[in-house]
């Protein structure tokens, strides 16, 4: 009986074991997992364009999703509102006074 105990307790060690050992693998070597595997991301650049006038704002190489935001070239910050396809259309929020972020 204590041979049976020890034969036992050999192949719950043993089950242990091997348990742990497909976790570290699945763990580190994933099976979706792909050196080349490219992001979803369907467009390679998008486009932002304003509410307001619809001239374009900005292109990013980045996906844009709803409220996103940016500053234009001329401190005008814009969020974005709506998304089609690879355009964006961005919402006039305010004048932003860069002076005021400067070190002096």
């Amino acid at each position: 009986m204590f041979r049976m105990r020890t034969s036992s307790y050999k192949i719950i060690v043993f089950v242990l074991i091997l348990i742990t050992c497909f976790v570290a693998l699945y763990h580190f070597f994933p099976l979706k997992h792909s050196i080349n595997q490219k992001p979803d991301q369907p467009y390679d650049y998008y486009y932002i364009y304003a509410e307001e006038d619809g001239r374009e704002l900005m292109r990013v190489p980045i996906a844009v999703s709803i409220d996103d935001e940016l500053i234009t070239e001329d401190n005008k910050r814009y969020r974005i509102v709506r998304v089609e396809e690879n355009r964006g259309i961005a919402r006039f929020v305010e004048n932003v006074n860069i002076e005021q972020y400067k070190t002096k």
